[in-house]
């Protein structure tokens, strides 16, 4: 139970990488929504090209959202999905 009440005052990071920007913005307002509803304060970070998430990601998201068919993504990591 303790635990589960340090979960709720921690805040949660959220990277969501799309090139869609109309899907970015429906997924981050379902996210929030959810979190908002579960007591989980959280910050969410919108990338739409892969390559600025690439450049700024440090490992101190929590949770990401990877849009799986990204042209530059698939070229930038020289591979298709």
């Amino acid at each position: 139970m303790a635990n589960n009440v340090l979960n709720r005052m921690k805040l949660f990071r959220v990277a969501i990488i799309d090139d869609e920007p109309s899907a970015a913005e429906t997924l981050k307002s379902i996210v929030s929504t959810f979190m908002e509803k579960h007591g989980y304060p959280c910050s969410i970070d919108l990338f739409s090209k892969p390559l600025s998430f690439l450049d700024s990601f440090q490992c101190d998201y929590d949770l990401l959202f990877l849009d799986i068919e990204m042209p530059r993504w698939e070229k930038a990591m020289g591979t298709t999905l």
